[in-house]
């Protein structure tokens, strides 16, 4: 039978976190430019005119 070579996916911690880091931000500015479009913002408006509504 064949051992397999065992390969490390990333070289060490500070990298993992450097690369998680980098998800969350980039998570961010995506949401960010999402909720800045016109038909995002329209959206909300009409959520807060139900809201209004059902008070």
């Amino acid at each position: 039978m064949k051992t397999l070579d065992k390969k490390t996916v990333f070289k060490s911690t500070d990298k993992v976190i450097e690369l998680m880091l980098e998800s969350k931000k980039q998570s961010k500015i995506e949401s960010q430019e999402r909720y800045d479009t016109e038909e995002f913002q329209e959206i909300l408006r009409k959520l807060r005119q139900l809201k209004k509504e059902k008070k």
